[in-house]
This record gives C-alpha cells, sequence and structure tokens, in this order.
C-alpha cells in the first residue's frame, strides 16, 4: 500500500536572484571560494529558517612562514527566504585568516562569527549589518 507523502523541501535558487560583488576581479587560482556555492547554501537555510542567514567562508590559510605575500578570497552572503542572495568576495592575507576576520574586512563589524562574544552582541552586529545590507541594496 502506497501513501501520499508532501514534501516542504526549499526550491533550489536561481542564478538572476544572486547578486555577487567582487573587489578585485583578477580571481585568485588556489585559495578560491565559490561564492555562488555559498549563495546557494544561504538561500535553503533561509527558507528553511524564513529568516534572513548570514554566511561566511574564505579560500583557506597558509603558514607563511618565509614572509611570502600569499593571499586568500574571503565572501561574506546573506541568504533571504525569498530566494535572493546578495554578497561579496574580497581578497585577504592568507596568513592567520578566520571567518570573523573575512566578516570583519567586508562589514566593518567584530563579533558575529567570534566565538568570544556574547550571543547578544552577535545578534546585535548580525541586526546591524542587515540594516547596513539593506540600505545599501536601497540605493
Amino acid at each position: 500500500m502506497q501513501t501520499n507523502q508532501t514534501s516542504t523541501t526549499a526550491t533550489a535558487p536561481t542564478t538572476a536572484a544572486i547578486k555577487i560583488e567582487i573587489e578585485n576581479t583578477r580571481r585568485l587560482r588556489v585559495r578560491r571560494v565559490s561564492e555562488k556555492a555559498l549563495a546557494n547554501r544561504a538561500i535553503t537555510l533561509a527558507m528553511e529558517k524564513g529568516r534572513a542567514v548570514i554566511l561566511a567562508d574564505h579560500g583557506g590559510g597558509v603558514a607563511n612562514k618565509y614572509g611570502y605575500p600569499a593571499e586568500t578570497e574571503g565572501v561574506v552572503v546573506v541568504g533571504y527566504p525569498d530566494g535572493t542572495a546578495v554578497g561579496k568576495v574580497v581578497r585577504l592575507p592568507a596568513n592567520k585568516v578566520t571567518l570573523s576576520g573575512v566578516f570583519a574586512a567586508i562589514s566593518g563589524l567584530r563579533g558575529l562569527f567570534d566565538a568570544r562574544f556574547s550571543s547578544a552582541k552577535k545578534q546585535a552586529v548580525r541586526n546591524e549589518f542587515l540594516a547596513q545590507v539593506s540600505s545599501t541594496a536601497a540605493a
């Protein structure tokens, strides 16, 4: 006997709904991020949670013992439940790169991806960043 089951999975976002600003158009060959994949993940999570979701990622770090100028890419993406996403990709020094550092380089704010901050501070930073993003998108 078969039963009909309904699924409430989120639909896959289209690339037209994703707007990513790339600070340096000459992309790195190594330590590179997949901003579209992160945007799709942010949209899917936003649809599941019913609110905006902020995700960050970087292309990886290096020990940099010899002092050569290694760079990595960092990205912060905001996904919305309506299936849209906005984000920004920047280049950063690859030594000591963290998600908190990527977020600070892009937003100018500290605390969202840093375990040393309280949940109240993280929520305040999240709200401030979402306000920045919405005012930038409206302009």
